[in-house]
C-alpha cells in the first residue's frame, strides 16, 4: 500500500488494486500516521 501511495496513486486506485474499500484504506493511512506521530498528509 505504501509502496502504490508513494508512486503517486490515489486511496481509491489503491483501494480497488488491494481490494479493499477507500474507507480502509483511508483508517490504514490514519492509523501509521497517529502511531508515528506523523503530520496528517493531504491524500487524495
Amino acid at each position: 500500500m505504501l509502496r502504490l501511495l508513494a508512486e503517486g496513486r490515489d486511496t481509491g486506485s489503491v483501494a480497488a488494486e488491494l481490494n479493499f474499500s477507500e474507507r480502509t484504506i483511508k483508517k490504514i493511512i490514519q492509523n501509521l500516521t497517529g502511531r508515528f506521530g506523523l503530520s496528517t498528509p493531504a491524500w487524495k
